[in-house]
């Protein structure tokens, strides 16, 4: 995704920087995009590169990119800023920046504002896309403004009346200029959510930031691949376990429709850890079988996600019987 911005402003970015500052961000906040995009640079370097020898564990795109956005992520707001200038331009940068300060709803953006609210409320199988509770996590708008696409976070399905609720929300909006279409899915991952947008036709989103970042190089590759492969992987089952304390662990089935899947059966595991460390990790297991992939899903969902390195585990409770039910795609 390089750079092709030529906006006002887009060659000072001590502007942007500065930006950053009255915003009262916090490093942390654009550290998942910056991971990301450091991570399709060096997918990009690779394939420009010739191989001369077989790479070791350390030198793989993955590895690369993830020491390569620890280092700036660790220099601070600047080298973070002027990075994500360098990687998608000015515009975006000023855009990712106000909107990681500023949380916006559907109604902010005013997508619908030409509608009744009962119009609203009666869309998309009874959606309220009035609701506060949808955060707008990511928006691409076509050319033409005949569609829009959305990447929305619930933060009231942790109220949800049904066990395991899923957390995201991929919203497409198709209009003329007197009616509209309004598809939407909930989806237990963010890169799931990604993939079922693009699809619909959007293009790849930039990673949202404010978010916690990836633990680890493994999670990049894998959400990247989730993201960016519409039509390889269909959702068989999925349960998000969020007690409300920040420390969230979400399992998933996929069946890999790849035609040299080894294992077609995969098992996701995501496991968010706020309080402590502010980090989330994806664990990705395949299986040759249904039985086996269910098995693993059950047995990952009954502990709880492991404790932040140098942290004791706490005391054991009483056991529990939670009323788990199973969200089907």
């Amino acid at each position: 995704m390089p750079n092709t911005d030529s906006s006002p402003g887009g060659d000072k970015p001590d502007r942007l920087v500065a930006l950053a500052h009255d915003l009262h961000l916090d490093p942390s906040d654009l550290a998942g995009p910056l991971h990301h995009l450091a991570y399709q640079q060096a997918l990009t370097d690779t394939d420009s590169t010739p191989t001369r020898r077989a790479p070791s564990a350390t030198d793989v795109p993955e590895e690369v990119a993830f020491r390569a956005a620890r280092a700036i992520n660790d220099a601070g707001m600047t080298h973070q800023v002027t990075y994500l200038r360098s990687r998608v331009g000015a515009t975006a940068t000023e855009r990712l920046l106000r909107t990681t300060a500023t949380p916006r709803t559907l109604d902010d953006l005013g997508l619908l504002d030409d509608l009744g609210p009962a119009g609203a409320l009666t869309t998309a199988s009874h959606l309220d896309t009035r609701a506060p509770e949808l955060t707008v996590l990511a928006h691409h708008r076509s050319l033409d403004h005949r569609e829009d696409y959305l990447l929305l976070h619930d933060t009231a399905a942790i109220w949800s009346p049904l066990p395991g609720a899923r957390e995201y929300l991929g919203l497409h909006l198709t209009r003329d200029a007197s009616t509209f279409h309004l598809d939407h899915q909930r989806m237990p991952l963010l890169p799931l959510t990604q993939a079922w947008l693009r699809a619909r036709g959007c293009p790849p989103l930039l990673h949202p930031a404010g978010g916690p970042a990836p633990a680890d190089a493994a999670t990049v590759r894998i959400e990247h691949t989730l993201a960016n492969s519409p039509d390889r992987y269909e959702l068989i089952e999925d349960y998000t376990h969020n007690p409300g304390t920040g420390d969230t662990r979400t399992c998933a089935i996929l069946r890999d429709h790849h035609p040299d899947a080894a294992s077609p059966h995969r098992l996701l595991v995501e496991d968010v850890t706020l309080p402590q460390a502010f980090t989330y990790r994806i664990a990705e297991y395949g299986h040759a079988t249904a039985r086996e992939a269910s098995e693993a899903f059950e047995a990952h969902l009954a502990r709880p996600p492991a404790p932040p390195l140098g942290r004791l585990p706490p005391p054991p409770t009483s056991p529990s019987s939670p009323d788990r039910r199973r969200s089907l795609g």
